[in-house]
């Protein structure tokens, strides 16, 4: 019986540590974010620019200016269905410290960094809530010429709930087209 015993233990802990190397546990859409906002900011630094940090500077601005309220998604949210309505942004837009290489380079394999890289799965990446955006933008794109930027306004503002717009990844996306259209309404206006 004692060794009986001592068998049936030996198999149930090779089941278990069998299970547990073959059981792939799937990532969690913000542990994806993670991974690809370190891809974006690793695509700045490439440059000598700390992304991050200069977006928060912006985001500062934009709160000091009375742009946005304060830094939650609720308050992104209420920027784009603004901006969405008035198209540029309105009253005072000096913020001096823009820099070009993030108004102008604009990463194209971050996902590719994060399959690279961190081994993530594409059809994971893919799979998320901003990659089934992505996708739905990416096809809209290849079927008209002219993309007006209120169209992003509106998908970003109606797909991604308040909560989403503070997760890793999709914060700093959208804090970039709202950078550059900052610096594109600024233009605007000196025209």
């Amino acid at each position: 019986m004692k060794f009986i015993g001592k068998i049936s233990l030996f198999i149930f802990v090779v089941l278990l540590i069998s299970a547990s190397c073959t059981n792939d546990k799937e990532l969690s859409d913000e542990e994806i974010y993670s991974f690809l906002e370190i891809c974006l900011e690793d695509y700045y630094q490439n440059y000598d620019i700390e992304l991050l940090e200069a977006l928060n500077q912006f985001e500062q601005h934009l709160i000091q200016s009375g742009k946005l309220r304060d830094s939650s998604g609720k308050s992104y949210k209420e920027l784009l269905i603004h901006l969405d309505e008035y198209g540029y942004f309105q009253g005072d837009l000096s913020f001096s410290k823009f820099n070009n290489v993030i108004l102008f380079q604009n990463p194209s394999d971050i996902i590719s960094c994060g399959i690279q890289i961190f081994s993530l799965d594409s059809t994971e990446i893919v799979n998320t809530h901003f990659g089934e955006i992505s996708h739905e933008i990416q096809k809209t794109l290849e079927k008209t010429e002219n993309m007006s930027i209120n169209f992003f306004f509106r998908i970003y503002y109606r797909s991604l709930d308040e909560e989403e717009f503070e997760l890793p990844y999709i914060k700093p996306t959208i804090q970039l087209l709202l950078y550059r259209w900052y610096y594109q309404s600024a233009n605007h206006v000196e025209n």
